[in-house]
């Protein structure tokens, strides 16, 4: 049980070092035919823009080719629509093209 204990503390050490998230309104999406839409903040995305690959300045992106994508932007757009706060965490090291390199979104949480 102590091993399990310590392994599941390791792992989440090393997976939170592998994220940033931060929080605000979404003012503006764009949709490309590559499957990516990009995300801009009404103010800053902050720590969740910090990635080694990334080239743009403040946005975010989300590859809806996939499902889970696709469920990240059916949430976006609704909380962009409502005016909902959001968080999103990003990988640090995967990025997107979206004419430059931006931070890939894996999660995103929305507040009331």
């Amino acid at each position: 049980m102590k091993q399990l204990v310590l392994l599941i503390s390791i792992l989440t050490t090393i997976s939170a070092g592998a994220a940033t998230s931060s929080s605000d309104t979404i003012k503006r999406m764009s949709a490309n035919t590559k499957s990516i839409t990009v995300i801009w903040p009404t103010d800053s995305w902050g720590d969740a823009t910090s990635n080694e690959c990334s080239t743009t300045t403040n946005v975010l992106s989300i590859d809806t080719s996939t499902e889970a994508g696709k469920s990240i932007l059916s949430i976006a757009l609704s909380a962009m629509m409502s005016g909902k706060k959001v968080t999103f965490v990003t990988s640090t090291t995967e990025c997107l093209p979206v004419g430059g390199y931006a931070p890939a979104v894996s999660s995103i949480n929305v507040f009331n």
